[in-house]
Order: structure tokens, then sequence, then C-alpha cells
């Protein structure tokens, strides 16, 4: 086959994607000139895939949803839970914090001042509590942080901000754990696909067939880095806007797509400078877990190649 045969130049640019311009040429055996002028003579500029952006965008934050006025709940009843008096107030405190409303929780915050019990104290006395009725691990587990209100205050109020945000975009409670556009492509894309109950696959589909029939679907296949780095924030945010609503699992399609998309970090070629730094901060975050991955080592060596 000719280097100049049509097919040889379609087969160059589609390797473009996931290839160097000298591992294209030392693949196709031509010089990395004539693979340099094929691209400038086609105007392969790598872009992002809108298509796949638009498909996997949040609905927009409506303004009237998301400044709507909170009604104040009732405060929750006091109850002599434990007959511990100061381990019962703190435990009424947490109630009301747990009401998620501004005005309750800067009164429980005031009010946790009166509380005279060193907060180590409280905590012991109800983990011996929890013990003698629930058991050790119960027990440890649930004083875990029993006396530290500000942090509770803290992640109530994050927990309403994000509810706030989650109606805001979609509306209604119903509308946000629907499935999403994205998320029926998946189901879609995955259907027909064995769910593995053992090693190695335990919980899931082979990831090799999985990308296969995510590969079928071109149109919303990422064409760069900051495309998978998109989606990958898209399915972290949809699960975050959820998490308060107590549903925080995806479906076993999105990890499917999740993982390929981290899969893909490792053959996309990185456009710039820039773009590889992106990867390698998504890399570090969450306390760098994702660095014990087994794709991570390919990933690395993807982003420091020769562009």
């Amino acid at each position: 086959m000719k280097p100049t045969d049509p097919a040889t130049v379609a087969r160059a640019i589609a390797l473009r994607r996931t290839h160097s311009l000298r591992q294209i040429a030392e693949e196709l055996g031509v010089s990395l000139g004539t693979v340099k002028t094929w691209m400038s003579r086609a105007g392969v500029k790598l872009g992002n895939n809108e298509a796949l952006r638009t498909l996997m965008s949040l609905p927009p934050i409506t303004t009237s949803e998301g400044t709507a006025v909170v009604v104040a709940p009732e405060l929750p009843a006091q109850e002599a839970v434990t007959g511990i008096k100061d381990v019962d107030a703190m435990l009424w405190l947490r109630a009301v914090i747990a009401t998620e409303h501004p005005d309750h929780i800067a009164k429980a915050l005031e009010a946790v001042k009166r509380v005279k019990t060193k907060p180590k104290d409280l905590e012991t006395a109800y983990m011996m509590w929890l013990r003698s009725r629930q058991g050790d691990m119960a027990a440890i587990f649930g004083s875990m942080g029993f006396a530290d209100l500000e942090g509770a205050a803290r992640s109530a109020t994050e927990r309403a901000a994000t509810k706030a945000e989650a109606l805001a975009r979609f509306g209604t409670a119903e509308a946000l754990l629907a499935d999403t556009d994205g998320e029926r492509f998946c189901i879609e894309a995955c259907h027909g696909l064995k769910w593995h109950t053992e090693a190695p696959h335990y919980g899931g589909f082979d990831p090799a067939e999985a990308a296969t029939r995510f590969k079928a679907r071109p149109e919303y296949l990422p064409h760069t880095l900051d495309d998978c780095l998109f989606e990958l924030a898209h399915w972290n945010d949809l699960c975050r806007l959820r998490r308060p609503f107590d549903v925080a699992d995806q479906q076993v399609e999105v990890n499917a797509r999740d993982d390929f998309l981290f899969g893909e970090l490792a053959h996309i070629r990185p456009r710039t400078k820039a773009e590889a730094i992106d990867v390698l901060r998504y890399l570090a975050e969450d306390g760098g877990d994702r660095m014990d991955r087994r794709e991570t080592p390919a990933i690395l060596e993807n982003l420091v190649g020769t562009p």
C-alpha cells in the first residue's frame, strides 16, 4: 500500500487521537514529515467532542428554584434517650442541626456552649451507652465525633446547599433521581453484557467488553483528555447532588463508562503541557487514591511521552 493511498492517510488521521506523530510514522512506515503534511492538509485539530459534552452536562441552575425561601421545620421533640442529661442534650442538638435550617443550626451552636460536660467525656458516656445495647463496633462508630457539633453543623450546611443546587438544576427530587440522558446512553450501550458475580469482574462487566460497546458509539467517544476529565467530573457531580437524597451508588453501566474513561487517559495523547498537568492533578485528588489503580502507570507514561 503506497503512503499516498487515501486509506493510509485516513488510518493516520484516525490514529492521531491516540498516537503521537512519530508513533504514527513508525506504525505506517513513513517519514515524520509525511505524517505532518497529511495532518496539515486534512486540517486535523484535536478539539473537544461537543456532542459528548452536551450529553454529559447537568441542567443549568434555575435562579427561581435556587433562591426559593426554605421554611424552617419544627424543632424535634426533646427526649430522655439515654437518661444522661448532657448526652441527651447533645443528641437533641444534633437532631436540631439535622434539620439543616440555618436558623436552627445557629441556635444549636449557641446552645451547646451551655453544656458543661467535656466533649471527650460526652463521647465516652455515649459510647458506653451504645455498647450496652448495640455492641462494641456500633459503639465505636456511633460515638465517633459525637460531641463535634461544629463539624455536624458544617456537614448539615453543606448538605443543605447541595440539596438546594440539586433542586435548582432538576426542579424536583423525582427528576433528580430519574435516569439522565447520559445514564440512558450507558444503559443502552451495555445492554446484554454479562453481569459478573465472581472475580475478576465481580459486581460489574468485563471492562474489555464494555469498552468495545462504548467504542462502537463514536459520536460520544472522548476526543481529548479534557473530554475524559469533563465527563468524569460530570458523573462525580451527579453523585454529589444525589447523595443528600440518600442515593450514592452509580448504576453498573455508569461504573463501566467511568472505568472506560479512566482507561482512555492512558491512550489519548495530551495536546498541551497544561492538559497533561490537569490529568496529573486529577490523579492526585482524593488523597491520591487514583494513583493506586492498575491503569495509572500507563496513564503516566502517556503524559510524559513525546508529543
